[in-house]
């Protein structure tokens, strides 16, 4: 990989193989690449394999610096929402961000090339990060700006998107706290209360829920052994089946530029009502299952060898 060109990094293990794949945005028209881990310490750049990779304008070279991974669809695959600072001047039309969707196995891991879906163009989008800020199970978005003022004297300011579903966001920048946030590059998310609602940093700033969830929510703290498994247990993921739908957090411990959400996972439950069961896949591939866990409140999971 060459560093020297990245501006941001994430990483899943999107094709659940055990073994945590990375994601880098680069810059300066260097092309975007998603590096393949086989678990040997060997990584390969399959970006230009892989359907929407390869020919998505996303991947084929632009002003990147963060990008979100996110199973914004709830069908138990990660996406990638790829954030892209896009210059339109003299010097052209460069790509912009979209989000590509994880097609799962039977389509070989391969991503479908959904487009913008509903983030509108701002030329210096910076440091994306998804999270359910209203508990109705959905994966939102928070998208920040690095220009106060951008080329041909556009004002840029960072937004929030709501999932609507179906790869639709809406923005509700206008109705929401971070109206007129100046530009930065933070952008993280943690339930600082414990309270099962996520409060967001940003721009200096400290953004927390102003009245109780109305939704159910549960969070879960995952630890490895510090041996088979590190023990902050990061590449671990978690699902929760609910009806026809799937949810799926990860575990991760940095985002976009030098950002770095809650290790806890935390799931909008919406208005089901019930126990839930969690399906953990921890960091080498070792599946756990855990049955009839109650709803509203944090939980702790240890790895067991």
């Amino acid at each position: 990989m060459d560093d020297f060109r990245t501006r941001g990094v994430t990483a899943c293990d999107f094709n659940r193989d055990g073994a945590v794949d990375v994601y880098a945005s680069n810059y300066r028209l260097q092309p975007n690449e998603l590096w393949l881990n086989n678990g040997k310490g060997e990584l390969k750049d399959v970006a230009t394999a892989n359907n929407a990779l390869a020919t998505s304008p996303g991947f084929g070279g632009g002003h990147s610096i963060g990008a979100a991974w996110g199973d914004f669809d709830n069908d138990g695959e990660f996406d990638l929402f790829a954030g892209n600072f896009a210059h339109v001047d003299s010097r052209g039309d460069q790509p912009k961000s979209r989000f590509l969707r994880n097609l799962g196995s039977k389509s070989g891991y391969k991503f479908d090339d959904l487009g913008t879906c509903g983030v509108f163009y701002q030329e210096s989008y910076a440091s994306p990060v998804a999270g359910d800020f209203d508990n109705d199970t959905n994966l939102d978005l928070f998208f920040t700006t690095v220009y106060g003022v951008a080329s041909f004297s556009k004002p840029n300011f960072p937004i929030l998107l709501h999932n609507d579903t179906g790869f639709k966001f809406s923005d509700v920048t206008l109705a929401s706290v971070v109206n007129g946030l100046p530009p930065t590059y933070q952008a993280a998310t943690a339930d600082i209360f414990n309270k099962g609602q996520l409060s967001l940093c940003s721009g200096g700033k400290l953004f927390s829920p102003s009245s109780p969830s109305k939704r159910h929510w549960l969070e879960v703290r995952l630890q490895g052994d510090g041996k088979t498994v590190n023990r902050s247990a990061i590449g671990a993921q978690v699902r929760i089946r609910l009806h026809n739908k799937t949810l799926s957090r990860q575990v991760e411990s940095g985002t976009g530029e030098g950002n770095q959400n809650d290790l806890k996972l935390h799931f909008g439950l919406g208005d089901y009502s019930g126990k839930v069961n969690l399906d953990i896949v921890w960091p080498g591939g070792r599946k756990q299952s855990v049955r009839g866990v109650k709803m509203d409140q944090i939980v702790d999971m240890k790895f067991r060898r």
